[in-house]
């Protein structure tokens, strides 16, 4: 809009101008009639004028300077101005407005601003530009502009009405201004966000200034550290501080918050009530114009429970919950250890296999609480009965593993009597007084074996042995064992020729899914009839073949036979359901093993998806980093992969994480005992819960009864298997009762 005083200025350097370009129509008079003096006068008159003429030239070009000032400033102002008609047209406007609309200027002037409205602020805009025709006021609006490449931009228009006199009429004009207010509500819109996501963050917000002198505080501080926010502010962030940590720790934190910018790590922290709590940090500094340290941020929630809850998933991956005793997974890291220093210092090791006699009297007669009682018992005599450097290690139920490094035979026979001496003293259980008796199996490095999976099957066919001699007593592994080891040549030599004789065959056992009772999937099972041996079960033929290296033969013609029949019962028309095969470690570990299985599916023409791999997880954590590679090359190819046998093993969570699987196969050995046994039915939760919070589906073997079932489809579990559900059949058979079998399984699950 054009400013009032500077178009006067304007109109007085004009007028000026003209009259300087008034011609001379006479000349002076003189005071003198001699002509010398009539000609000096006239001279200094000519001077005179020409001084006139230069002042007025001076002016002119000055004004002109001024005009095109004021067009600069008028057409490039920040802001749009423009000049409305009474009706509403633009009759005047600059090249910001022009820009700000989207449109050349001469294609703006004669139209209706309403025009350039966009039509949810149509109706406010006419009930503005009534206003400001009928009050001579300056009057604020904000609304939408909508522009011709149909982009919209806000605005803030600014208004005033102007009556200018004309002859005997005034007329009535609108000067407008027009503020792009795009950026400004973006901000506006973003400061009102980050206020809302300070106060309703569930993680505690602490500001600070350059002194680390408290500012600003949120909820979620307040509700995580007890202090109210008047308490806070003007107090030293060192308010949160405990002796858990030392000076050095704090020195340290912030030294590297001022070099780095930013510190993230675990802090222990008091409550305002005196409590400790661990609370996760992340503290950033905030730097001002000049590079200086205005303020810190700190950000901390407080990970007490989360902390409690993984020591516990971690006790349950290396301990047995009952008697607290190291577990499996846990006792091969320690003996693979001890077998290390053995190796390497030429020293000797005993590994024993101890089995509790007649225990299962106990649980049968008196319960099992009592039973557990008793192994609990049992499991602190043990301890206080060894040395610290030794390992006892309870692999379920009453069977346990001791191991004794630099203990040769000598010492062994020393420490077994000690531990039969033991046995004899009772067990004040509840209202009982127990003896319980051990059967031990001895086996010594490096005579009886030089890895832990030759010594413990040496201590337990001692330990067999000595079952077999009376019990309580013990027995060294000795050289005649080795007559069971002929059983093994003869089924190496048989499984030569059974690929080619065919006498394997696959059988395939039921999966179902509890939240719908659909049959979702089938486990593939492989059998073995020898016309001489008779049926071998897997669990004797299929360590031999891992060791005679036959196993790779034998699990591609498992691969393959059990893809070719999925994909021929699919073109028979029947219902899709996903084929689970085992894999052994042997096969796992072969470089090739990927390629394989994509190149089966190829000629076999069965979608990648209906495939699901099985895993052990003893396999998987015998080396993780080799495992996630090969796992991750078969997800790839939209495989899916699960963990079987979960539980009984050591998994690594940090590890299991990183397995990018589908599914967790819960053992048998837990489902069997889950009306009888709490430390069983605790496992399981723990395993559904690590499932959950991993996002992996959970499958549940050897379900044998309705009551397994249902506790199992309370907890959560999503699939199961077993007897209860259906047994394995051949091929034939179970396509036979496949529709049949949806039609049963329906029934007896809902």
């Amino acid at each position: 809009m054009k400013d009032k005083s500077g178009m006067a200025e304007v109109q007085r350097l004009e007028a000026e101008s003209e009259l300087a370009r008034t011609p001379l129509t006479s000349l002076p008079e003189f005071s003198h009639s001699s002509p010398d003096e009539m000609l000096h006068e006239l001279r200094v008159h000519q001077i005179e004028l020409e001084m006139q003429n230069e002042e007025l030239r001076r002016a002119q070009i000055s004004l002109e300077e001024s005009r095109d000032r004021y067009l600069d400033l008028y057409d490039f102002a920040p802001v749009g101005y423009f000049t409305l008609t009474s009706e509403g047209q633009i009759t005047e406007v600059n090249l910001t407005g022009a820009s700000l609309f989207g449109i050349e200027r001469s294609k703006l002037l004669q139209r209706r601003f309403a025009r350039f409205v966009t039509i949810e602020d149509k109706d406010r805009w006419h009930r503005y530009f009534i206003g400001v025709l009928r009050n001579k006021e300056q009057r604020q609006c904000e609304l939408t502009v909508q522009r011709p490449d149909g982009s919209a931009i806000e605005v803030q228009l600014d208004s005033l009405r102007i009556d200018i006199a004309g002859g005997d009429e005034r007329t009535r004009v609108v000067r407008v201004t027009v503020t792009d207010i795009h950026i400004r509500k973006q901000a506006e819109v973003k400061l009102h966000l980050i206020a809302k996501v300070f106060e309703q963050s569930g993680e505690a917000i602490m500001v600070t200034d350059a002194d680390r002198t408290t500012i600003m505080v949120n909820q979620a501080f307040t509700t995580i550290s007890g202090y109210s926010e008047a308490e806070t502010i003007g107090q030293n962030q060192t308010m949160l501080q405990t002796d858990h940590h030392g000076a050095d720790f704090y020195q340290k934190v912030w030294a590297t918050v001022d070099l780095e910018g930013h510190w993230q790590g675990e802090m222990s922290c008091r409550r305002r009530d005196g409590h400790e709590y661990m609370g996760w940090f992340l503290i950033s500094r905030v730097l001002n114009a000049d590079s200086n340290p205005s303020n810190y941020i700190m950000i901390f929630s407080d990970i007490t429970e989360h902390k409690e809850a993984q020591a516990h998933i971690q006790r349950l991956a290396h301990f047995d919950p009952l008697t607290g005793l190291p577990n499996r997974s846990l006792l091969k890291n320690r003996i693979l250890h001890d077998l290390a220093i053995a190796q390497r210092n030429q020293s000797a090791l005993t590994l024993m296999f101890l089995d509790l006699d007649h225990f299962k009297n106990v649980n049968d007669s008196l319960g099992h609480q009592v039973g557990d009682q008793l192994l609990i018992a049992w499991a602190k005599r043990l301890i206080n009965a060894v040395r610290g450097q030794d390992t006892i290690s309870r692999l379920g139920g009453d069977e346990f593993i001791l191991v004794f490094p630099e203990t040769d035979a000598i010492g062994a026979a020393h420490l077994v009597e000690k531990l039969l001496e033991l046995s004899q003293q009772p067990y004040q259980i509840e209202q009982y007084e127990l003896v319980v008796t051990p059967s031990i199996g001895i086996a010594v490095f490096p005579g009886d074996g030089t890895d832990f999976e030759t010594l413990c099957r040496c201590a337990d066919v001692a330990m067999y042995r000595a079952k077999q001699a009376g019990r309580n007593g013990f027995r060294f592994f000795t050289s005649e064992m080795q007559a069971s080891s002929a059983r093994v040549m003869i089924v190496e030599n048989a499984l030569r020729h059974a690929l080619e004789r065919d006498q394997f065959q696959l059988y395939f056992q039921p999966q179902v899914r509890l939240s719908d009772s659909q049959l979702v999937g089938a486990e593939v099972l492989l059998r073995w009839e020898h016309p001489e041996l008779g049926h071998v079960d897997p669990a004797d033929f299929i360590p031999i073949a891992e060791d005679s290296g036959q196993i790779l033969q034998i699990g591609e013609w498992v691969l393959r036979q059990a893809v070719r029949q999925c994909k021929a019962w699919i073109d028979k028309g029947l219902a899709p359901i996903l084929i689970a095969v085992n894999l052994s470690a042997v096969q796992f570990r072969d470089p090739r093993f990927p390629e394989l299985v994509m190149q089966v599916l190829r000629e076999e023409q069965l979608p990648p998806q209906y495939l699901e791999l099985e895993l052990t997880e003893g396999v998987a954590m015998d080396n993780p980093l080799e495992a996630i590679i090969i796992i991750n090359r078969l997800l790839a190819h939209g495989i899916s992969m699960s963990i079987d046998d979960f539980g009984t093993g050591y998994s690594s969570l940090s590890y299991l994480r990183r397995f990018d699987i589908n599914k967790l196969k819960i053992d048998q050995s837990f489902v069997c005992e889950i009306g009888a046994s709490s430390e069983n039915r605790a496992i399981i939760n723990a395993i559904l819960g690590v499932a959950k919070s991993l996002g992996l589906k959970t499958i549940a073997e050897g379900v044998e009864s309705e009551e397994q079932m249902t506790f199992l489809r309370e907890k959560g579990c999503d699939e199961v298997q077993g007897f209860f559900i259906g047994k394995p059949l051949p091929a034939e058979q179970f396509e036979e009762n496949f529709e049949r079998q949806v039609l049963s399984l329906n029934t007896r699950l809902k």
